[in-house]
């Protein structure tokens, strides 16, 4: 029993993409929810708009949800990180969210 090897431990070995992810910046996922969803129904059309402009907030007939007060939604599926900036004189559509 003394010669046998020793089984390895299943998680001292790390990930198998640990060395790809070195020196990236951490991923820090906001908690985007709501604090309350209240649905809201209206008997009318003219009581939609008065409630749209009681709200301050454009409401159409295929309108699923709103925030209150308004809010701007963002996108990030178009976003990427880079490892250094362009230079000056190169043309770019990079656009600086945040440096690091």
């Amino acid at each position: 029993m003394a010669n046998e090897e020793k089984q390895p431990a299943l998680f001292e070995k790390g990930e198998w993409w640990d060395e790809s992810w070195k020196g990236m910046p951490e991923f820090d996922q906001k908690d985007l929810e709501p604090y309350k969803t209240v649905y809201v129904h209206f008997e009318s059309r003219e009581d939609m708009d008065a409630f749209a402009k009681l709200v301050d907030q454009r409401i159409g007939a295929n309108t699923r949800s709103i925030w209150y007060p308004e809010a701007e939604i963002g996108r990030f599926s178009d976003k990427r990180y880079i490892d250094s900036l362009p230079k000056d004189n190169e043309p770019s559509d990079v656009e600086i969210l945040e440096a690091i």
